[in-house]
């Protein structure tokens, strides 16, 4: 019974792969940065989709802003600040559709990192 073949790579060398799991009627879903995107891939793919679009859900950057270049907020407060978990700023940043950046100076201060004045008012 054919299925779907999710393959996160862009790299041309899966091309076998793929054109195996099509001889056998699966499906090819083909996720990757658009940028590194084998075209042979996206040919061969059922289906393909670019990670640029969605890597603000899977990824986030922890430590401070060592440029300085962005825009940043402090918050600090006595324990709810203390309380919030990594899973819970990172919830945050994906409500806004942002890409989370963050870092704690200490338990009661955190800095939080946005690309753009318009983010930070968010």
């Amino acid at each position: 019974d054919p299925g779907i073949l999710l393959l996160i790579s862009g790299d041309g060398d899966y091309l076998p792969a793929i054109l195996r799991a099509r001889k056998h009627k699966w499906k090819v879903e083909t996720w990757f940065w658009r940028s590194a995107m084998s075209g042979d891939l996206t040919k061969e793919s059922s289906l393909f989709r670019f990670l640029d679009n969605y890597y603000i859900h899977f990824t986030y950057v922890y430590g401070q802003n060592p440029i300085g270049k962005n825009h940043s907020l402090e918050i600090t407060d006595g324990e709810t600040i203390r309380k919030w978990t990594s899973n819970e700023v990172m919830d945050c940043f994906a409500s806004l559709q942002l890409f989370g950046w963050w870092c704690r100076k200490d338990e009661h201060t955190i800095f939080l990192y946005f690309d753009s004045k318009a983010n930070l008012g968010k």
